[in-house]
């Protein structure tokens, strides 16, 4: 069931499980559920703002996927991926903002929210204190963040459009 995109809570309640955590338990998501959420889902965005997708169709379609997975779990970041190819090693570690590497989605959104606003926060005590290279640091990383908002943002209201017109010619 839980492959088919029946929601944990309404299994539970279907198998009158005492706890989620027991649903949890006996539910195994297959390989291929994965694959579909994140293709659903994947829609991220570089430093940039610009959308960077990944390719679905073709004859490597399953070597992309191994790939991506692969690097997902090794290159995860608390605010996106990094998309460096695997071999190679970062130069500039803790400057993912900055970087054309770094990929995020919008699963990471409140992270991204909450970033800028601290990022707000530090600038300004920066700017107080005179300190000029910080402060055009966090002006880079501050652009940076709000193009990734706005294309999150953008994307949001297109998957609601696509959704809406779909479900209007399926009626």
């Amino acid at each position: 069931m839980v492959n088919e995109d029946v929601p944990l809570t309404v299994i539970k309640k279907l198998f009158d499980h005492a706890s989620i955590r027991m649903t949890e338990r006996y539910a195994e998501v297959h390989d291929e559920t994965v694959r579909r959420q994140v293709m659903r889902w994947h829609e991220r965005v570089n430093i940039r703002g610009e959308r960077v997708a990944l390719p679905v169709d073709g004859p490597l379609q399953e070597a992309v996927w191994m790939k991506e997975r692969i690097a997902r779990a090794r290159q995860a970041l608390p605010n996106g991926y990094c998309g460096l190819p695997l071999v190679q090693t970062c130069p500039h570690p803790n400057a993912c903002l900055s970087c054309d590497n770094f990929l995020t989605d919008p699963s990471f959104r409140t992270v991204h929210e909450r970033q800028l606003a601290e990022t707000k926060e530090l600038r300004e005590g920066a700017e107080q204190r005179g300190s000029l290279r910080l402060v055009e640091v966090l002006e880079r990383d501050e652009q940076s963040l709000t193009r990734i908002l706005e294309a999150s943002t953008s994307s949001r209201r297109s998957r609601t459009a696509i959704s809406s017109h779909r479900s209007m010619w399926s009626r």
